[in-house]
């Protein structure tokens, strides 16, 4: 986890407000309130949301992430991706802890 060194591993997430999210059918379904923009999410988005939406650090995300789908460092880019994504969207926003 080289990348990780100049990331804030011990930051969390809080869901934005006038977000609404379902999940169904283990699948997440977002409603973006504030512009009535709504997201299905993917079975890997879904479970970095349920993680991310619960204020977990994303030391811990990552962590959780990489044993539930059983992957290596190589792909925490991708997480880390999944995550900015939400953030970009207006979705979440960084809190440090």
């Amino acid at each position: 986890m080289d990348h990780l060194e100049n990331i804030n591993q011990e930051i969390s997430y809080v869901v934005q407000e006038n977000i609404s999210y379902e999940l169904v059918e283990n699948s997440y379904i977002i409603l973006n309130l504030n512009n009535g923009k709504f997201y299905e999410l993917n079975n890997s988005s879904s479970f970095i949301w349920g993680l991310t939406s619960k204020k977990n650090s994303l030391k811990k995300i990552i962590e959780n992430t990489k044993e539930h789908f059983s992957i290596s460092d190589d792909k925490v880019s991708e997480i880390l991706s999944i995550i900015d994504k939400f953030e970009h969207l207006e979705l979440i926003q960084k809190i440090e802890n």
